[in-house]
């Protein structure tokens, strides 16, 4: 089974894309973040195959945490899904988040949560592509404190 953390400010998109990711009998959702701060703490406890990643949330921007994901979590290497709005996806042209680090890029349905199952198809499809490079990877022994 394939670890996932869901990162994303806003609290529907992270049950949304949960949700979807749920639903697919190959992946796990393990945890979900609400910041780039939180992201980071909780890629370095959880130890996911794969993070989805958004670019813009307080605390720690999407950009950052991925810097930091990639500079502490080097000893397991999750994928990194970017999961952004059309409007931060087009300004990523000059700022690739690919040149950082991530293995893919998923511009977020504003209507995800009106049955769209095209997104649902690509957000599935983007996952099962980027994990399959994932290895697999079990949690025995670590510990998770949050605070």
């Amino acid at each position: 089974m394939i670890r996932v953390l869901v990162v994303d400010d806003s609290a529907f998109m992270r049950k949304a894309i949960s949700r979807t990711i749920a639903s697919d009998p190959a992946f796990e959702v393990v945890g979900v973040a609400c910041n780039g701060m939180d992201a980071v703490e909780q890629a370095q406890c959880l130890r996911p195959d794969v993070i989805t990643l958004d670019l813009e949330m307080p605390v720690m921007d999407g950009l950052t945490a991925l810097r930091t994901i990639n500079a502490t979590c080097q000893a397991f290497s999750p994928r990194v899904l970017v999961c952004t709005s059309p409007a931060v996806g087009a300004a990523c042209e000059t700022h690739s988040p690919m040149y950082i680090g991530a293995s893919d890029l998923i511009l977020k349905d504003p209507c995800i949560g009106q049955g769209n199952s095209g997104f649902n198809a690509e957000l599935l499809s983007k996952l099962h592509a980027i994990s399959s490079a994932a290895t697999h990877r079990t949690a025995e022994g670590t510990t998770c404190t949050r605070t």
